[in-house]
């Protein structure tokens, strides 16, 4: 951030910094980039205590955008792969914690709109399990 948001101001989403994906089109998957990326933005304005609860809104929401954009990216690429050897991915299920996450069953929905439109795609439902 280039000047730390007071803790009674608003906070523009562009201050926050968009957090990168790491490892492009590789399989790879960390989120220990997400963690200190995010450790820089806080340290950056003083510490958690000096920011504003609007700019530690806007901090979780900037982290949450890129870790859910590193697992669509990554199964993605990963059901790519699969079919590239002739192995037809039919079902996907999305389990756990995080499956309970309203932001990222929205986005699993999406992600199978989008690739159902594409036409040339194996995967017939997914499955979120909480």
């Amino acid at each position: 951030l280039a000047t730390p948001p007071t803790r009674t101001g608003d906070v523009n989403k562009q201050e926050i910094p968009p957090f990168t994906v790491p490892g492009p089109k590789k399989l790879m998957f960390s989120y220990s980039g997400l963690h200190s990326a995010v450790e820089r933005v806080v340290t950056g304005n003083g510490g958690a205590d000096n920011m504003s609860e609007d700019a530690k809104r806007a901090l979780a929401r900037a982290f949450q955008k890129a870790a859910f954009s590193q697992i669509t990216e990554k199964v993605s690429l990963a059901l790519k792969r699969c079919r590239t050897v002739g192995i037809h991915v039919k079902h996907l299920v999305v389990s756990g914690g995080v499956a309970s996450n309203q932001n990222l069953r929205a986005r699993w929905a999406e992600f199978v709109r989008f690739v159902h439109m594409l036409g040339d795609w194996m995967l017939m439902e997914y499955h979120v399990v909480r």
